[in-house]
């Protein structure tokens, strides 16, 4: 019995040892808590969790980091909130006041990219993607109307978001800075709204583990059509 046992681990080659337990690997898989995928079923298990963090306000996914280029050709970062996460289009939404500095940018460069990054599952998401701006129109109208009012006041500023200003302030009217508008007072800010959607072309996964990383690339066309896949070296 003892030999058949220490025959039968010998025949798992990709097992690896980890305080966790033991991880499987199959061929041509990675294992996430105990689920092995492989590169087809990763990249839908990854815009799962990008879905999930528009619509879970905790998640890790929640918030990331987003990029474009500034006036002097230079990478330029903030952080904000996802809104929307569409699987099958392959695309990722975000508001932004139509005043800030990035809609200029996008407007000179719309190449942009994302970074998201998961503290607790130790995963890692980097996107690339082209970026369109929807301002006054049909898609901009109907997220302003799904936009509760207490977030309306972002739009509401005297002056555009990265004003330079003399002392610290929210940049709101002092009436707003007391109280939250009133869903008419906060249609003033909807000229100020506007809707940035990037349509993802590449994107490239990395998940942290002590007992060795891993890391897989998916490449996309217009249509969010996967164009190729590949597991990476970390």
């Amino acid at each position: 019995m003892r030999e058949d046992k220490k025959r039968s681990q010998k025949s798992l080659p990709f097992e690896q040892k980890s305080k966790m337990g033991v991880l499987f690997y199959m061929k041509n898989t990675v294992n996430i808590n105990d689920i092995n995928y492989t590169l087809s079923e990763l990249e839908k298990h990854l815009w799962l969790l990008l879905l999930n963090g528009t619509l879970r306000p905790k998640d890790d996914f929640h918030v990331a980091a987003f990029g474009s280029i500034d006036t002097d050709g230079l990478p330029d970062l903030r952080t904000v909130v996802v809104r929307k996460a569409l699987p099958t289009e392959k695309q990722i939404w975000l508001h932004t006041d139509i005043r800030a500095a990035k809609i200029e940018q996008i407007k000179n460069n719309p190449s942009v990219s994302w970074l998201f990054y998961d503290n607790k599952k130790r995963i890692q998401i980097r996107l690339k993607a082209t970026a369109t701006i929807h301002a006054n129109d049909e898609i901009s109208e109907k997220q302003w109307s799904k936009t509760p009012t207490k977030s309306r006041r972002s739009y509401i500023t005297l002056a555009a978001p990265g004003s330079p200003n003399d002392e610290p302030t929210s940049g709101l009217n002092p009436t707003f800075e007391a109280r939250d508008p009133t869903p008419e007072e906060s249609e003033i800010g909807q000229p100020n709204f506007a809707v940035v959607i990037t349509q993802i072309e590449a994107l490239e996964w990395l998940f942290l583990h002590h007992s060795g990383h891993r890391r897989a690339i998916f490449r996309y066309n217009t249509e969010g059509v996967v164009l190729s896949s590949s597991w990476l070296i970390p």
